[in-house]
């Protein structure tokens, strides 16, 4: 975050569909970027949004309790999803936060956002 008004600083991809619906071949803003010099020059985006993490913790063994090699893939997967709630329902967070379980570099963890 860059000001108090919600302007931030990102990577260009996650914005890359919202820079294409603004782009034409006269304003290539691939090409040539693009600069507001105020606040009513900014270029609108409804429904564009920014996650912000505050914490990431390893829920794996969470997650795989009473899951086991042997398990039907359907019941595996019952498992998983229960635990997965019941891991959400569990994580201390504010009332204004939100929690996502995502598979993460072979290990499951957990966001708080």
């Amino acid at each position: 975050m860059i000001s108090t008004q919600g302007l931030l600083l990102t990577n260009h991809h996650c914005g890359d569909e919202f820079i294409q619906s603004h782009s034409t071949l006269e304003k290539n803003y691939y090409e040539n970027g693009f600069w507001a010099a105020s606040k009513s020059e900014e270029l609108p985006n409804p429904g564009m949004f920014a996650t912000f993490i505050i914490r990431i913790e390893d829920v794996t063994k969470q997650v795989l309790e009473n899951v086991t090699e042997e398990m039907h893939p359907k019941e595996r997967q019952a498992w998983v999803t229960r635990n997965t709630e019941r891991v959400k329902s569990e994580a201390q967070r504010e009332d204004y936060q939100d929690v996502m379980v995502r598979p993460f570099s072979k290990a499951t963890s957990i966001s708080c956002l």
